[in-house]
């Protein structure tokens, strides 16, 4: 059952791989050759799409994770979209990147949807070893719809309509053996304070031009979540 699953996992890995070499969109290196994150054993590789939000919170992943001890690397180059980093991470290009469930749903469109549970539907969509960490508060389908001052529904909450079943809610995307207890701690500190507002401050400021890396250290020294 176990070499079944390896090999399953493995061709589904390889055509993402396949993917994203006929597309162009993966994140390459200087010399032209992509990030893989097997080849890094004991260090995080991070990614992000080029979206404000998405930069916004990769930023905050590499910040809380390097103040845990943990080694993280972030490839120089952004992906083109959400869905280029769902396939980096399930390809194993990546260790760690920022997703949404609506995207990932789109990327992996066959698994079974759980109206109001978000944690159950992203299980059932993800190939083994690829994991979905408990989600923040902030939902990015209310900052695309202009509404980055709207309330926080719990994570997984269920939307009105059968076609938008769950909440938009952003979410650490990792290849299991790339994370362990520390770094998930470390992550799951994020997730009650960085609401929506909040996202849509950060994000703003992105936009605005400001660094990343200096914009999220600023944001999560002024909340005690980093010394």
């Amino acid at each position: 059952m176990r070499c079944s699953t390896t090999r399953a996992r493995h061709a589904l890995a390889a055509g993402f791989a396949a993917v994203l070499l006929l597309a162009g969109c993966g994140a390459a290196g200087g010399d032209g050759t992509t990030s893989v994150a097997a080849d890094r054993p004991g260090t995080i590789v991070l990614g992000t799409d080029a979206t404000p939000q998405s930069r916004a919170v990769a930023a905050l992943y590499a910040a809380v994770l390097t103040a845990a001890g943990e080694r993280v690397e972030t490839p120089d180059a952004a992906y083109a979209t959400p869905a280029d980093t769902v396939r980096a991470v399930v390809a194993g290009e990546l260790g760690l990147a920022p997703a949404y469930g609506s995207t990932l749903l789109s990327v992996l469109p066959d698994g079974q949807r759980v109206p109001g549970d978000l944690a159950a539907t992203l299980s059932m969509a993800l190939p083994p070893g690829t994991v979905a960490l408990p989600p923040a508060a902030a939902d990015v389908r209310v900052l695309r719809d202009g509404d980055g001052d709207g309330g926080d529904a719990a994570p997984g909450d269920s939307g009105s309509s059968a076609d938008v079943p769950l909440k938009d809610h952003v979410f650490p995307l990792a290849e299991a053996p790339a994370l362990g207890s520390a770094a998930r701690k470390a992550l799951a500190g994020l997730n009650a304070p960085l609401t929506t507002p909040e996202l849509a401050k950060l994000t703003a400021r992105i936009s605005a031009g400001e660094d990343p890396d200096d914009t999220a250290e600023d944001w999560l020294r002024a909340r005690g979540l980093l010394r």
